[in-house]
């Protein structure tokens, strides 16, 4: 993960939030994709708090709306279809990249 740029850490972020999509309803899956998502945000974090306050801002706000889309959109009105919308630039990036 350290290896990556910013973009494909993200992009991972978005496979895992595709996953949770697939997951719907099978309480399992979804939370373990939804945890791998969270962790995966957590890292992104640690990595990238020197890159600025701007950067730190965007990605906490990221895991409060993936938190929200977790528990049902209660608090933003989160919903999964959102988060996928914002992920498919970083996936589209990372392919386009390779």
């Amino acid at each position: 993960m350290e290896n990556l740029s910013l973009n494909e850490q993200l992009a991972n972020v978005g496979i895992e939030i595709y996953r949770m999509k697939r997951w719907q309803g099978n309480e399992k899956y979804f939370f373990a994709s939804f945890r791998r998502a969270l962790d995966l945000i957590w890292k992104i974090i640690d990595l990238n708090k020197d890159k600025g306050y701007s950067t730190l801002k965007e990605l906490t706000r990221l895991k409060a709306l993936l938190i929200d889309a977790y528990l049902g959109g209660k608090e933003y009105q989160t919903k999964l279809d959102d988060l996928i919308r914002y992920f498919d630039y970083f996936i589209n990036q990372t392919r386009r990249a390779k």
